[in-house]
């Protein structure tokens, strides 16, 4: 599978399906390498299709390939989800999208959503030490 290839995945790690289905997610993911869909979260989008005209997996797929296996260009979370789902099926691993709304994302693995603010009452932007970039989003979908 060419989207194994992508990781540098071991061909030893190939019958543990939790390493291939971290494989798959991570190869679908322009951010880490050649992967097949790059993100991007604001506008404009006049350079790639905006990620909600997507309507299938199945195109983006095509496009990787006739483009020369450059990132197809754009996607967010539902079209990354919607990827993978249909990698992991074609391979016969089960697997379906999630979707939650108020979603927390905590950065630094402290298990909390931290925000921190000043003697004046404001924010600290990344924190007391400015590692910290935990927020809460309105809506996301993974797998």
């Amino acid at each position: 599978c060419y989207i194994l290839e992508l990781g540098n995945f071991r061909y030893s790690d190939r019958g543990n399906p939790i390493q291939v289905v971290r494989a798959i997610s991570s190869g679908v993911n322009e951010y880490d390498g050649d992967g097949l869909l790059a993100g991007q979260w604001e506008g404009p989008y006049s350079d790639g299709v905006e990620p909600w005209k997507w309507n299938g997996s199945v195109r983006i797929m095509e496009e990787y390939v006739k483009n020369g296996y450059k990132p197809v260009k754009y996607g967010q979370c539902w079209v990354f989800s919607a990827l993978v789902t249909t990698i992991c099926r074609a391979l016969g691993i089960p697997c379906r999208s999630v979707t939650n709304y108020i979603s927390a994302h905590d950065t630094n693995s402290s298990l909390t959503i931290d925000k921190f603010f000043d003697k004046n009452n404001e924010e600290i932007e990344g924190g007391a030490d400015y590692n910290n970039d935990d927020s809460v989003w309105n809506f996301h979908v993974w797998n």
